[in-house]
């Protein structure tokens, strides 16, 4: 019973010492997999020809969307990726869209968008891997041999590349609204001597439609396109 005790407090202590968007993080996946359970079995159990219910466009309407549009840069012969990639264009927009509920966003700690970065390093390189076996290797040595240093440290920076699009994005629109809200405070302040900021409801909501509604779905659909390219690249094209 004690042992049992300790362990649970080990957990507890565990999860409170996490950072807040990693908490998020972990709220936007239980919602993502409880909305995938829930309307997967809807699914499952939907009659082809009946009226469909709300959740159930809503998933086909996701599913469908993004296998298409993964298809159309990729083709047929990736389609063990598409689960991933409707993950991603459920998770992303949620994670963007965070901060309307006055919570931090997971893509403004680095962790998080570092995460996709090297899982799409890994997808891009495995594929390579998959379709040209130890042909793989000859890119660090194209064009000539003396370019082999260079290839390999170069090679990793991918990661940082692909992981600092979605961090600086994320983190740049989070500094703005900050800027926002805080300089409609103090001209509500210096005009009528309150502290109540009624300038910024009324201005703030035009910037959070673009840097959150706008640019949450702008971030997935730029990391789908180019992680689908990126990783059509690497395979032999489709006949």
């Amino acid at each position: 019973m004690i042992l049992t005790s300790s362990f649970l407090d080990i957990i507890k202590n565990y999860f409170l010492d996490l950072p807040m968007e990693i908490i998020v993080s972990l709220a936007i996946m239980v919602v993502i997999a409880i909305f995938s359970i829930v309307i997967g079995n809807k699914m499952k159990k939907a009659d082809p020809l009946a009226k469909q219910t709300t959740g159930v466009f809503i998933g086909e309407f996701i599913v469908g969307g993004v296998v298409n549009y993964a298809e159309g840069l990729m083709g047929k012969r990736y389609k063990n990726y598409y689960h991933y990639f409707v993950l991603v264009a459920m998770y992303l927009p949620l994670a963007f869209l965070s901060g309307l509920l006055n919570l931090p966003s997971p893509i403004t700690y680095f962790a998080v968008p570092l995460t996709f970065g090297i899982i799409k390093f890994g997808l891009i390189h495995g594929t390579s891997i998959k379709y040209t076996k130890w042909r793989y290797f000859e890119r660090f040595v194209s064009p000539t041999w003396l370019l082999l240093p260079i290839n390999i440290l170069t090679t990793p920076m991918t990661i940082v590349s692909l992981s600092a699009r979605l961090f600086g994005n994320a983190l740049s629109g989070t500094i703005i609204m900050s800027l926002i809200y805080w300089a409609t405070g103090v001209a509500a302040e210096a005009l009528t001597g309150s502290v109540f900021n009624f300038f910024g409801p009324i201005i703030a909501p035009v910037f959070h439609a673009y840097f959150d509604f706008f640019g949450a779905f702008v971030q997935t659909l730029v990391f789908l396109s180019l992680t689908c390219l990126f990783i059509a690249a690497e395979g032999p094209e489709e006949n």
